[in-house]
């Protein structure tokens, strides 16, 4: 989930990376490699990046 309005564009970069990631990890870790490689794309602007976290169980 996003805790703010997210940037649309930094959204469509993020949600494949995301979706890419779970073939291989748990969900949390998934989201956690999709974030931290939009921040190599985004690194003074954590309004893009920032607002995502996962909320549930992860197995």
């Amino acid at each position: 989930m996003s805790l703010w309005n997210v940037d649309d564009k930094a959204t469509s970069e993020l949600i494949p990376e995301f979706v890419k990631n779970l073939y291989t990890y748990i969900p949390a870790k998934a989201l956690r490699k999709a974030v931290v490689q939009l921040k190599k794309q985004y690194p003074k602007q954590p309004y893009k990046w920032a607002c995502f976290v996962f909320f549930g169980i992860s197995r």
